[in-house]
């Protein structure tokens, strides 16, 4: 047996109790290392000075979110703030990704859930989608004309908001992960394909992208029950089905990255990966499980409008089926038939997931991991299994 399959399995047998959070900063610190490792020392110093100046701005932005409402501290403290992101902050960004060849596009936004925290004025460094440039430009370009999605670059926006890489349908806009322009290209292997799989589905939502692979997936739980924010389990007060496909290109990524560099580091990132999946799968089954019962049973908790389909569990809490332009039709002759094949599938493919986990965890099959995304596509595409 291979030594990186054997040290993984042994990992993965004695760490599924790490935390979440710890097996991440452990992740980052590596990460960062080797990136170091591969640019100049020069680089290494402006990139140094680009994190601190972000960490000043984010100790403002955290200083911020303390006001309730907006008074004199808080627009001394917003004035200091938009002086720091749009004077030096922005002059270190221009300044590497000229270094990097990388055609850009600067807006600034102001984005907040407070009146106050709305008066922030955040650069938004846009990639431009053309070739003959960098890779991040390259991206860009394919990106804009398979679903016209943007790639953006703006790490205050990103920590003011608690994520490392997100797709912003609003914007319709994947936000770059901090470390990108480092090395002009996508920074991690693992986060941004994952988020780019949620453009391409919001997309097909939208009937502006055709996939081969008609997954179950448009739809998600919302909660207004207030959360314990030490709780480590994610996705808490709002789960989209689609995460049941997106995790499968991260785990799939982290057994790749096992089998290439075989890190400490990557071993504890697949771990928290399937810990995340199994979490996303056990909830999406129970939800869908749930909404097939309130089909069959409780109709009247239930709204179907022309493009969704709302199932009510409580005064707090709902699951809604999204449907995507090319279903409309389809859905629109018999809702609640549609709505329950839908949740059907959702359930299966979540026992799938759970199936290959176990596979993983419990008897230790690195080629589970290995494979776990295209296996998924097996089966989604299987039409003698059409029920998934």
């Amino acid at each position: 047996m291979q030594n990186w399959l054997v040290k993984t399995i042994l990992l993965i047998l004695t760490v599924l109790s790490l935390d979440t959070t710890a097996a991440n900063q452990c992740v980052d610190l590596f990460s960062k290392a080797t990136r170091f490792s591969n640019i100049s020392f020069e680089e290494q110093s402006q990139y140094k000075e680009l994190q601190n100046v972000a960490d000043s701005v984010s100790l403002k932005i955290k200083a911020l979110y303390a006001f309730s409402e907006k008074n004199e501290k808080s627009e001394q403290l917003v004035k200091a703030l938009n002086s720091e992101l749009n004077e030096k902050y922005v002059n270190l960004v221009r300044n590497f990704l000229q270094q990097k060849n990388i055609e850009y596009q600067m807006i600034r936004i102001n984005d907040g859930p407070e009146e106050h925290l709305r008066d922030i004025q955040y650069p938004i460094f846009m990639i431009s989608p053309v070739d003959k440039k960098s890779k991040l430009n390259k991206y860009a370009l394919g990106l804009n004309k398979v679903a016209g999605v943007s790639l953006i670059y703006s790490p205050p926006f990103n920590r003011a908001n608690g994520f490392a890489s997100a797709f912003i349908p609003s914007m319709n806009a994947i936000v770059l992960h901090e470390n990108a322009i480092l090395d002009g290209q996508f920074s991690d292997s693992r986060i941004t394909p994952h988020e780019i799989k949620h453009a391409l589905f919001y997309a097909e939502l939208k009937g502006e992208y055709e996939s081969k692979i008609k997954a179950p997936i448009f739809g998600f739980y919302k909660s207004t029950k207030i959360v314990d924010s030490n709780t480590k389990k994610p996705y808490q007060s709002f789960l989209s089905f689609e995460e049941l496909v997106t995790y499968a290109y991260s785990i799939t990524a982290d057994a790749k990255k096992i089998k290439r560099e075989g890190s400490l580091a990557d071993r504890s990132t697949l771990v928290s990966s399937l810990k995340i999946m199994k979490s996303i799968s056990e909830r999406s089954a129970e939800f869908a499980q749930t909404s097939i019962m309130y089909i069959e049973r409780l109709p009247h908790w239930i709204t179907d409008y022309d493009n969704s389909f709302t199932v009510r569990l409580s005064d707090d809490s709902q699951v809604v089926l999204q449907i995507p332009e090319a279903d409309l039709l389809t859905y629109q002759k018999n809702p609640f038939e549609y709505a329950k094949k839908e949740f059907e599938k959702i359930q299966k493919l979540a026992e799938f997931n759970l199936a290959q986990i176990q596979k993983i965890n419990l008897d230790g099959d690195m080629t589970a991991a290995l494979n776990f995304r295209t296996d998924q596509i097996k089966i989604l595409l299987d039409k003698t299994a059409h029920s998934l």
